[in-house]
């Protein structure tokens, strides 16, 4: 058998063809051509696939088929001339006898057919899966916004929320007591002698002077204002100070007569 193989080597190489080129031309695995290059044809086909693989590719390197299809017959099986026919025969079911309808490439064919069936059946298990998550996330896209409109309805009828008790309404301005207005007071600053210099000021800040003057002898200053005043005064014991109509005071009423310039604080209470 070593001579088969090595005549088939022979005949490819003076045709200058690689193993690859042979088996595309003739629809023969690679693995095929090489074993029988090898003269090893222990692949597992029945006998009437490997001759017609053998008369294939002897035709396709320009060698006689039959006379490689002779040489197998008789290196192989052991079968002599008269039986040779047989070997392009095969039984039929029933045990009736017929011709192959199957060519030599069909072993070829049925492996191309299983790995289309093979990929097919992924490609559709991809989209399927793929799918699938498509299908899920819009049901939980459809899920979250139902959520959401439930929650909201919830929410506007009044009531509670994941048992939180919603804060109460707010009081309106008409309902809060405004604190009271501050009170104005009016001060009469009266000099029972001639005062050079009599300066009153706003409160305790010292922000705004309302007045800075001298006030002469039987000379009135009215001033009203809300809150306390600061009293800067040359001569205090010639200053008298009525408030909002009432007895007019001098300093000596708070049990303290100051002579010279004097410098206090005026608040109404301590007036009246």
């Amino acid at each position: 058998m070593e001579n088969i193989g090595n005549r088939l080597i022979e005949a490819r190489k003076r045709l200058g063809v690689a193993l690859r080129e042979a088996s595309e031309a003739t629809k023969i695995r690679t693995d095929y051509l090489q074993a029988m290059e090898n003269g090893s044809f222990d692949f597992s086909l029945p006998d009437i696939y490997k001759i017609g693989f053998l008369k294939i590719y002897a035709k396709y390197l320009k060698l006689d088929p039959a006379k490689f299809a002779e040489d197998y017959t008789s290196q192989f099986t052991g079968v002599g001339a008269s039986s040779r026919e047989n070997l392009g025969r095969i039984d039929a079911p029933g045990g009736a006898t017929g011709h192959s309808t199957r060519d030599t490439g069909t072993s070829d064919f049925d492996t191309g057919r299983a790995q289309h069936q093979a990929a097919m059946i992924r490609l559709g298990v991809y989209f399927g899966g793929a799918a699938l998550v498509l299908v899920l996330f819009i049901a939980g896209i459809v899920y979250l916004f139902d959520h959401a409109g439930s929650a909201d309805n919830t929410n506007k009828g009044g009531a509670t929320t994941s048992g939180i008790t919603p804060p109460p309404a707010a009081t309106s301005p008409a309902q809060i007591t405004a604190p009271p207005a501050p009170v104005t007071n009016n001060y009469v600053f009266t000099a029972t002698g001639n005062i050079t210099s009599l300066q009153i000021i706003q409160g305790e800040d010292q922000k705004l002077t309302l007045s800075n003057k001298p006030l002469n002898k039987g000379s009135s200053l009215p001033i009203n204002y809300k809150g306390s005043l600061q009293i800067i005064v040359s001569q205090a014991q010639f200053l008298t100070i009525q408030v909002n109509g009432g007895t007019a005071k001098t300093l000596s009423s708070n049990n303290q007569r100051i002579q010279g310039e004097a410098n206090f604080i005026c608040k109404a209470a301590d007036w009246q």
